[in-house]
């Protein structure tokens, strides 16, 4: 379905930016005529980072209506997969963004999507959790959607995950968005290591 642009894609990223957006046009141009044969051969392409999966995510980001099955179906594939250990999945799992970071699309769209992502913060593996939490958020702010309670105390309960990481990014988002629980603090031990990794002007 693409194999006349299997060197360009194997280049993609030397290419100058003009050819480059030619090429993601061109794929979703033609993915969209025949979605069960793009879907096809993405199954072919497979996942993680010696593949080029992400560019045809990127492809259907540029211009995502009329994908919005395509996006929920691909979107629940890659929490459930990254979930059970699928080492190449949880490696595509930074393209997530191509998938949620969504403008225009209708409220249930946005709806399908965060009912799919909350499940991603009950992950075992800290790139699910991680990279879910931080879509929630984004769909969040793009659709302007009001949380219930129970919502946001599941998002403040990843102040307190195992890693150290996902607690500093959980702490940025929710406090960009207004949603700290009131009065919170971290450990005086992971005030002192967010010094020291570059965190500490967010604590301030």
């Amino acid at each position: 379905m693409f194999k006349d642009l299997e060197a360009d894609l194997e280049n993609f990223y030397d290419l100058p930016e003009q050819k480059q957006e030619e090429i993601l046009s061109e794929i979703n141009q033609r993915g969209s005529k025949t979605q069960d044969k793009f879907k096809a051969y993405l199954k072919e392409v497979g996942y993680g980072i010696n593949t080029n999966r992400s560019l045809f995510y990127e492809a259907i980001w540029k211009h995502p209506k009329n994908w919005e099955d395509f996006i929920l179906e691909e979107l629940e594939g890659l929490i459930k997969r990254s979930a059970d250990g699928e080492k190449g999945v949880i490696e595509e799992f930074t393209s997530l963004i191509y998938l949620t970071d969504l403008e225009e699309m209708s409220p249930a769209f946005y709806k399908k999507s965060l009912s799919i992502l909350w499940k991603g913060l009950d992950a075992k593996i800290p790139e699910v959790r991680g990279n879910c939490s931080e879509a929630i958020i984004d769909i969040i702010e793009i659709g302007e959607i009001m949380l219930k309670m129970n919502e946001v105390e599941k998002l403040q309960e990843l102040l307190k995950d195992e890693v150290f990481k996902i607690r500093m990014q959980t702490y940025s988002n929710l406090k960009e968005i207004n949603l700290l629980p009131k009065d919170f603090k971290f450990s005086v031990w992971d005030r002192i290591r967010a010094k020291l990794t570059g965190y500490g002007k967010l604590l301030d």
